[in-house]
């Protein structure tokens, strides 16, 4: 998943979107029960804090791009 996302955010007009975002913190919010990858917002899941992982690797990547101007990739 890192890598695809690196790749997503390498390209314009992703990369630039991702920059404006600054340090405001990012959740993958659903409403599909999806409380791994994201944050479910339903009244089923009002009491589950999600684990948020998509949301905790876009972070991730935008922290590398500010700080080296590109994200890596973990596998080649």
């Amino acid at each position: 998943m890192n890598d695809l996302l690196c790749e997503k955010f390498k390209q314009h007009p992703f990369k630039k979107m991702l920059l404006e975002t600054g340090d405001v913190k990012i959740i993958e919010g659903n409403y599909w029960h999806d409380n791994l990858w994201g944050n479910c917002f339903c009244k089923k899941c009002e009491n589950i804090k999600g684990q948020n992982w998509l949301g905790r690797l876009i972070m991730d990547i935008r922290s590398q791009v500010e700080q080296k101007g590109n994200c890596y990739r973990r596998y080649s």
